[in-house]
């Protein structure tokens, strides 16, 4: 069997306008005499490429029935596979391709008496309107379909990659991320084109649980002391405010986004505090204030529950160039 992957050590990255705590009003627009001036908007997103890999396996290979928290698009590269999702089976040829929303219980087993090789893309992004689409979409492309067409160039770049051998180099990193987004903008526009799987949910309910999401960022943003100990609290108060109960309210965000309410509130917390740890004008101690922990061993313990290291080594690995 072979079998090759990635996994960056680092694995969120940061396109943002806020990094160095700018305010644009604040700046001197140079608009005077100016003939010309396009810009493009201010941009921030986290982005997730984990365990990625290649793999070449014998006619009796089988992988159990698991769940994650991340998307994955399962591409079969030769022979055939039989891919089973929450319990709906899928026979998959060499070009077909699957997107596999998070949490979704999956396995898989060589469907045919050759060996099979296939690429496994796990992936994450925090994008609102990207994660819906995603959230939305049906599950098998088959080999001749438009949409399968416009991502394998990015997923042939990325499998190549996967099979690089050596140190995971910067090189290598900003080709990843390159043809992650080259990814990212090749679904977006398909499945926009072919507005996918749009009849899956109400328009109320994409509507409220956009909603739900820009009130637990203002939440995050305007977080200080020891509100991060209310964190439950704040998503029932959130419901109430939408008049809806807190049990519906977490089915429908998961339902559009893929993760719990809390789950969100928590991934925004983690991408504020790797930021502000960027800040060496800021103590660790400021950085938990802002964040809503009054205690700055809570925040610590929390951060390392999210990262697997305590924010003083986080801020240590960032400071030395990595």
């Amino acid at each position: 069997m072979v079998n090759v992957q990635f996994t960056a050590n680092v694995t969120d990255y940061l396109i943002t306008g806020e990094e160095v705590n700018l305010n644009q009003s604040e700046l001197p627009d140079g608009k005077l005499n100016t003939l010309v001036h396009t810009e493009l908007p201010s941009l921030e997103s986290t982005v997730k490429l984990f365990a990625s890999h290649y793999r070449l396996v014998a006619p009796d290979w089988s992988y159990p029935e698991h769940t994650h928290p991340l998307f994955e698009i399962n591409l079969v590269t030769e022979g055939a596979q039989l891919m089973r999702v929450n319990g709906a089976e899928h026979l998959m040829e060499a070009g077909d391709l699957l997107i596999i929303p998070p949490n979704q219980a999956h396995e898989s087993r060589v469907a045919a008496g050759e060996p099979m090789g296939y690429f496994c893309l796990h992936f994450d992004s925090d994008d609102k309107p990207f994660r819906q689409m995603l959230m939305r979409t049906r599950l098998v492309f088959p080999a001749d379909s438009r949409l399968n067409g416009m991502i394998r160039p990015a997923l042939d770049k990325l499998m190549e990659l996967s099979k690089h051998n050596g140190p995971f180099l910067l090189s290598q990193r900003m080709q990843a991320l390159s043809s992650m987004f080259e990814l990212f903008a090749a679904l977006g526009d398909m499945l926009s084109e072919e507005g996918e799987g749009g009849a899956n949910l109400s328009g109320q309910a994409m509507e409220m649980a956009g909603a739900m999401a820009g009130m637990i960022e203002r939440a995050v943003q305007e977080a200080e002391g020891d509100s991060a100990s209310a964190e439950q609290l704040l998503i029932a108060d959130i419901a109430s405010e939408l008049g809806y109960s807190s049990s519906y309210c977490n089915r429908i965000f998961h339902l559009v986004y893929g993760m719990s309410p809390r789950q969100y509130l928590s991934s925004l917390k983690l991408k504020q505090a790797r930021l502000l740890l960027l800040d060496h004008r800021l103590s660790i101690e400021q950085i938990a204030f802002k964040l809503g922990y009054r205690d700055i061993s809570h925040f610590s313990r929390q951060f390392k529950r999210w990262t697997g290291v305590p924010p003083s080594r986080y801020r240590q690995y960032y400071s030395s160039g990595g």
